[in-house]
Parts: structure tokens; C-alpha cells; sequence
């Protein structure tokens, strides 16, 4: 025992463990005030009359590990963390903010999300950050600069609310057109893969899409010519594009000299009929 087990007798002390009157004629019992709600005052400990309670400073305080109810008349027990039982949302938020108690379980409150056992604001694609748990309620976002952005590797989407995979190859899969875009240019994404847009091919050298080169237009390589809807009749001729030698050029096309032969043919008995017909 000490003297301050002796606190509830004035002018007591504590001798040969036994509470004794200190020089004083009379030991009497001190008037006590029962404190039932946690910030009032008090003189001991067995003045707070609430269970878990101290008296610190002067005041009724709960003890380490417990906070004050929200009608500070109970000192309940912090909670552990996310998922932890709970009768009032102080014994969520006194240890991870933005948390309430849902179903006496400690749970995130709302416009917040779950990472790594906290809970952090909901911060969109494109909004600023202070934390990169803020932009986490977005799948594949980081917080960079102050802003939440999309990780390397993946893009927005039109809405600026996913981040989309960029495809590495044509005809990876894909959703949107900027999937394509992004590496390949001039790509859109077409019954859910990454394809070149029209009058545009795969050079698989540069990675990227180039327009085809037409008859008369520039050129560096054969590779580099293509004729509209069909199999490629042009090469590259000093440094222009035009039609291989079994075609001939005909309205801005390459037609089989074959083909333009017999139609030629055609053309000049159709021409000596007609004449015939008009001298007759």
C-alpha cells in the first residue's frame, strides 16, 4: 500500500500498511463527486464514477487504449483497425480516419475506399492528390505531381474513368481507339483489336502505322507503294510510285496489260463497226 490509497481519508497516510491520521486528531472520510461524464472535474480517481476512467490533470479521462462514447459517459475500447468490432464510430476513427461504424463492424465511410488498411478520399483520373492512396480507387492510377494519372503502360479512357492497358503489338486486344493510338499513330481499335485505319499498314521496322503511298506519289521502296482494294501492282520507280510492268496505267489505276490489250481490241472493232454502219 502508499499514501495514495489513502486518498479518500483527509489527513491520512499510509504506515506499516495501514492508513493512519497524519498528526490529526480525526481522519474523516473526504466528500466525494461522482463524475458520470469523461472531461469533468475531479480531485482522485474514485471520483470518476466511470468504468475504465482516470483522473488526470484534474479531469475524468478514459485510460490508454479506450476513447470517450459520443455522449462521453463510456470509455470504449479503440479498435484495431478496419473489420474490428464497434458500438460508436469513435472507436474507428481515433486510430484510422475516415472510418464509421457500419453493422458494429469499423468500415470506410462513404466517398472513400480500402488501401492498405486505411481509408483514403475517392480522387478521380485527372484531379489533384496528396497521397498515392487517393487515386487507388481507380485500378492501375498513381498520384504524380499532385495529380492522379494513369501508371506507364496504360492510358484514360474517353471518360477519364478506367485506366486501359496500351496494346504492344497490332491486333492486341483492346477497347478503345487510344489503345492503339498511343504506340501505334494512325490506329483505331476495331472488333476489339488494334488495327491500322484505312490507307494505313503495319511497319513492322518503325513499330508504328504508315499511310500507303498511291500511284505517282513519292516513294523510297517497293514496299512503300499499294494500290487501293487489291493486291499491290506498283513499285518504286525513281522515287515514285508506279505500275509494274505487266500493268498499264489507265485512270489513275494499274490495269493487266492483258486486260487492256483485249478491251482495246474491243474498242477499235466497236469503232470499225460503227463507221462502217455511217458510210453504208
Amino acid at each position: 500500500m502508499s499514501d495514495s490509497d489513502c486518498e479518500s481519508l483527509e489527513n491520512a497516510v499510509c504506515i506499516n500498511h495501514f492508513c493512519q491520521c497524519n498528526g490529526s486528531k480525526f481522519c474523516e472520510e473526504k466528500l466525494q463527486t461522482k463524475v458520470t461524464k469523461l472531461g469533468e472535474n475531479c480531485k482522485i480517481e474514485a471520483d470518476c464514477n466511470i468504468k475504465h476512467s482516470v483522473c488526470e490533470d484534474g479531469k475524468c479521462k478514459c485510460e490508454d487504449g479506450r476513447v470517450g462514447s459520443t455522449d462521453v459517459r463510456t470509455c470504449l475500447k479503440v479498435a484495431d483497425g478496419l473489420g474490428s468490432d464497434c458500438e460508436d464510430r469513435v472507436q474507428c476513427f481515433t486510430k484510422i480516419p475516415h472510418t464509421i461504424c457500419k453493422n458494429e463492424k469499423c468500415a470506410c465511410q462513404e466517398k472513400t475506399h480500402q488501401f492498405n488498411g486505411t481509408c483514403f478520399e475517392d480522387i478521380a483520373l485527372g484531379q489533384k492528390c496528396n497521397h498515392p492512396g487517393e487515386c487507388t480507387i481507380t485500378p492501375f492510377a498513381k498520384c504524380m505531381d499532385g495529380e492522379c494519372i494513369c501508371k506507364e503502360g496504360y492510358v484514360p479512357n474517353s471518360a477519364a474513368t478506367k485506366c486501359l492497358e496500351i496494346a504492344n503489338r497490332i491486333n492486341d486486344p483492346c477497347y478503345e481507339d487510344i489503345q492503339c493510338i498511343t504506340k501505334f499513330g494512325p490506329a483505331i481499335c476495331k472488333q476489339g483489336f488494334c488495327m491500322c485505319e484505312d490507307m494505313y499498314k503495319f511497319k513492322l521496322a518503325k513499330g508504328i502505322c504508315i499511310r500507303d503511298i498511291l500511284l505517282d506519289e513519292a516513294c523510297q521502296f517497293n514496299t512503300d507503294c499499294k494500290s487501293i482494294d487489291q493486291e499491290s501492282r506498283l513499285e518504286c520507280i525513281l522515287g515514285k510510285c508506279k505500275c509494274r510492268s505487266e500493268y498499264v496505267e489507265k485512270l489513275g489505276s494499274c490495269t493487266s496489260s492483258a486486260a487492256y490489250i483485249l478491251e482495246h481490241t474491243m474498242l477499235v472493232i466497236f469503232l470499225s463497226i460503227m463507221h462502217i454502219h455511217v458510210f453504208q
